[in-house]
């Protein structure tokens, strides 16, 4: 089977997509595909080689004239393959299927509210995910939730990873089947490495993630902490941060090099105020490190409180500080948490097991 796979972010970029697609198109070429990506880079970095063809647009242009041009590329492209997995650039691949009227197989991830997200990072709703789909959007927002409920309806099917997601998408009345399939990830082997930072977070630097926070804690109490990702909030947070030496930003970073220094690091940090299912948070569970993370519901449905790691109120400072106190304090505690972190990876998000479920439903659609 000849498959096309569409991802808004790739490496170089970090973020869940750009780190699960490699890995499911090298995942697909070993059960016998032949697999091309394609996807959206800043014009000034270098590409990531890989063993098969990667197909880029220039991120940095004029946003008309992106879309165009992927819409044309992706419209090209659906000639030549029986399948097409979109997870990004969901709206312009719906473009492209309906221009070519392409009848084979479609399947569309969709990791997050788009909508609501995008609102968030432009200051225009303080609503969290739940309240802003039922509250009355206004007409900017009501247009993006019809192109984005069209777009989802010119696929096969829908996939995401979290059941509130799922209760989210049928509550939009996408007429697309929708399932749910979790996020998966491999295993990493234990690596005795010198422990260089207390802490560790990995993400895109948005107000959604709250790096602020992480900041001020350790900040507060003395702690070391390492930032990976990019994004418009790394300017403000390194003010945030100030002449404070012990925290260190490390901008975007190789998969290899992010397990690096999960490895090095003692405790993982989410706390977003929105997550569909973390792939970073899993990755990190992997490498065996107990994490402290947000009561909200993409983190309560990974880590269960005292058991893999803590739960907090990202908006009660005085509990995260205690958390990081009470995890640094007690190397047992840590060793036990990431333990159990480990084995729940092990145990249900197996990336062999998620990509399998996508590529069956790849196989079933008729």
């Amino acid at each position: 089977m000849k498959l096309l796979l569409v991802s808004g972010i790739y490496p170089p970029d970090i973020g869940g997509p750009a780190s699960s697609i490699p890995r499911f198109a090298k995942f697909l070429k070993n059960h016998g595909n032949t697999v091309e990506v394609l996807t959206l880079k800043d014009s000034k970095r270098s590409p990531v080689k890989y063993p098969w063809l990667v197909n880029y647009v220039a991120r940095d242009q004029f946003l008309f004239l992106r879309i165009l041009k992927t819409v044309i590329l992706i419209t090209k492209k659906l000639k030549n393959v029986d399948a097409v997995y979109v997870n990004g650039l969901i709206q312009e691949s719906a473009f492209a299927i309906k221009i070519k009227t392409y009848s084979k197989k479609s399947v569309v991830k969709l990791v997050s509210d788009p909508v609501w997200e995008r609102a968030v990072n432009k200051n225009e709703t303080t609503l969290g995910v739940i309240d802003f789909n039922k509250s009355n959007l206004r007409f900017k927002h009501w247009c993006q939730r019809i192109i984005l409920i069209w777009s989802l309806n010119q696929f096969h099917q829908v996939i995401c990873p979290s059941e509130q997601l799922l209760g989210i998408i049928k509550g939009w009345k996408v007429k697309t089947p929708v399932s749910l399939i979790l996020n998966g990830v491999s295993i990493s082997e234990n690596r005795p490495v010198e422990k260089r930072f207390d802490l560790i977070t990995v993400c895109r630097l948005i107000p959604l993630k709250n790096c602020n926070l992480m900041i001020d804690a350790c900040k507060e109490i003395g702690a070391t902490l390492a930032i990976v990702g990019s994004g418009p909030e790394e300017n403000h947070l390194r003010k945030l941060a100030g002449d404070y030496n012990k925290i260190k930003f490390f901008g975007d970073q190789s998969f290899e090099e992010i397990l690096d220094l999960l490895d090095s690091s003692r405790i993982y940090m989410n706390l977003s105020s929105h997550e569909g299912l973390s792939y970073a948070l899993l990755e990190a569970m992997s490498c065996g490190l107990p994490s402290i993370v947000s009561n909200i519901e993409g983190n309560k449905a990974v880590i269960k409180d005292m058991h893999e790691g803590i739960v907090v109120n990202y908006n009660d400072a005085s509990k995260i500080r205690s958390a990081i106190v009470m995890l640094l304090e007690s190397r047992s505690l840590r060793e036990s948490f990431g333990k159990a972190a480990k084995d729940k990876v092990q145990g249900f998000y197996s990336e062999e097991v998620q990509f399998k479920k996508i590529y069956d439903l790849l196989l079933e659609i008729s």
